[in-house]
């Protein structure tokens, strides 16, 4: 065992679980051999330490002593709802299994009296001309795991939204509009309120290809810029309040219904949002993301995101001092409360008359 096992104890069962953190240690037929379906944090070689329980450590996302300290953080910060981001396929890389062990403790929690959490599901990247075939299977598989107690391990803190369970469809534009104009039938998935997500915000402009690799101000630290317009802008501006993620490099855009904030961001495919804008480790954040937010009060603002160390959008306390000279890490944090501190300030804001 090293210094970096991710190691997690079971109190249900009293057990210690520890995940080699070099994972050729294990057998050469294990049937997941790659470092990804065992330890992301090897994997993608990222530096960040997350505060948990007072010390800064990796950890096993299906531990529930981690689960229920994060839901109790949010709770207490006034966060109505969690949206597990199952886009990348519906059963990948066992982010499917961690979800359910969340869903399965705000139930929990819930049912204790204390809490008020929920979860909802986000699903996606739907393939050219297979729209309406993939959103019903994974819609239906939404149904089963997540909503329907009968069926689900949870399935009792669902969210609704506009009367009906959320379901977020991440695709990009014209697969949004390949679902809205298909005539097919929708049967699991017309039981959802869909809401959808986009890869960034903007896709395409009038003038041809959106701004290439590292090219929007942000990334410099240049601010939020003017967001480009045009007679072809992808997606076309009046739908920019009805996204419920993902990126965001010109800031919070749009009125509402809803609107995403995030810190800053580097999913390390070519875009970067710095968090650092006009010399304040906060610039972003504040002036790009929440101040458009409480200026406008949407109905619902989804924070993009807690934890998500890969794509570097979290807000989460973290330990930074290991983001020098890494292949997944860009900026420091001034402490490790930082952006958590002024995520829970803004929520009060913005929920302030």
């Amino acid at each position: 065992m090293t210094g970096s096992d991710p190691i997690a104890y079971f109190a249900d069962t009293g057990s210690w679980k520890v995940l080699p953190a070099t994972t050729s240690l294990l057998p050469s037929d294990d049937p997941y051999p790659r470092p990804v379906e065992l330890n992301r944090w090897e994997a993608y070689d990222v530096p960040y330490l997350p505060i948990t329980n007072g010390v800064p450590n990796t950890y096993d996302s299906g531990d529930p002593n981690v689960i229920d300290e994060h839901l109790w953080m949010m709770s207490d910060a006034g966060i109505d709802y969690i949206l597990f981001d199952l886009t990348n396929g519906y059963l990948t890389d066992g982010i499917y299994l961690d979800a359910i062990e969340v869903c399965k403790r705000v139930d929990a929690m819930n049912a204790s009296g204390l809490g008020h959490l929920e979860y909802a599901v986000a699903i996606g990247n739907p393939p050219p001309g297979g729209v309406v075939a993939r959103v019903e299977a994974e819609a239906q598989m939404a149904l089963r795991d997540f909503v329907n107690p009968a069926t689900s391990a949870c399935g009792n803190s669902y969210f609704h939204w506009e009367g009906k369970p959320l379901l977020t469809l991440f695709s990009n534009y014209s697969e949004r509009v390949e679902w809205e104009t298909s005539q097919a039938p929708k049967p699991f998935a017309s039981q959802f309120t869909m809401r959808f997500g986009t890869g960034r915000v903007i896709e395409l402009d009038g003038a041809g290809p959106a701004p290439g690799p590292r090219e929007y101000p942000s990334a410099t630290g240049q601010g939020c810029g003017v967001l480009p317009t045009g007679p072809t802008i992808t997606p076309p501006a009046a739908t920019f309040g009805t996204y419920l993620g993902w990126g965001t490099p010109w800031g919070s855009v749009g009125t509402g219904p809803a609107m995403i904030v995030m810190p800053g961001w580097n999913p390390h495919n070519g875009e970067y949002v710095a968090r650092s804008q006009n010399g304040s480790p906060a610039g972003f954040y504040t002036t790009c993301a929440w101040d458009r937010v409480i200026a406008a009060k949407p109905p619902m603002v989804v924070i993009n995101s807690f934890n998500e160390y890969m794509e570097e959008s979290s807000v989460a306390p973290t330990d930074t001092s290991g983001t020098t000279g890494c292949q997944f890490c860009s900026e420091g944090w001034p402490t490790p409360s930082f952006y958590w501190d002024l995520t829970v300030s803004r929520i009060d804001q913005y929920r302030s008359p």
